[in-house]
Order: C-alpha cells, then sequence, then structure tokens
C-alpha cells in the first residue's frame, strides 16, 4: 500500500520538532473546555497536511520517534565515555596512592 519509502533522517525530525509550537486554547464552540496542541497552519510541513488544516498525529509520533531514538544513542555514548573517565580516574588514583606511599618513605 505503500511506494516512495525512506528513512526519516535525524536532522530533519530534530528540525521539525523545534519547529512545533506546543500551545493551550479552547475551540470557538466551546470556550470553556481547554485543549493542548498545535497551529497547523504555524505547523512545519513535515507534519501539516496539504491544506495546512491538520496535522497527522502519526506524523508527529514519527518525528517524536526519531528524535527520541537518536537522544537515546547519544545517552549511550555518554554513558559509555563516563564509564571510560570513571576507569581512568580510578586507575590515576591508584597510581597516585602509590607515589604518595613512595614519597612518604623517603
Amino acid at each position: 500500500y505503500k511506494t516512495d519509502i525512506k528513512q526519516l533522517t535525524a536532522d530533519n525530525a530534530l528540525d521539525a520538532l523545534t519547529q512545533l509550537k506546543p500551545v493551550e486554547f479552547a475551540y470557538k464552540v466551546d470556550k470553556e473546555e481547554k485543549h493542548l496542541g498545535f497551529i497547523a497552519e504555524d505547523a512545519p510541513a513535515l507534519v501539516a497536511t496539504k491544506d495546512r488544516k491538520g496535522m497527522s498525529s502519526m506524523d508527529v509520533v514519527a518525528v517524536l520517534t526519531k528524535v527520541v531514538q537518536e537522544q537515546q544513542k547519544t545517552v549511550q555514548e555518554q554513558q559509555k565515555t563516563v564509564q571510560e573517565q570513571k576507569a581512568t580516574i580510578a586507575e590515576l588514583s591508584r597510581r597516585l596512592a602509590v607515589v604518595e606511599k613512595m614519597v612518604k618513605k623517603e
């Protein structure tokens, strides 16, 4: 049922996400009931309908999913770096303790 399938790039997803401006609003027919959402006319083309009068919630979900996936990769890379730095600090601390013992003996 689908054609022209290609991966959503992280850059395109992040760009669309940063352009989304969440708002609180009320519909004219019921001004008492508040809603959260977006103004379709202000939404990036990636998630807006062709006529700019609506947005596809699945398109927004796809954008959010891609951004979260990329953030998760970054978090995992940072966790690996932190673990490596902890190991380096532990080794340096061990070496420093050896040197301090040697200095005290002198």
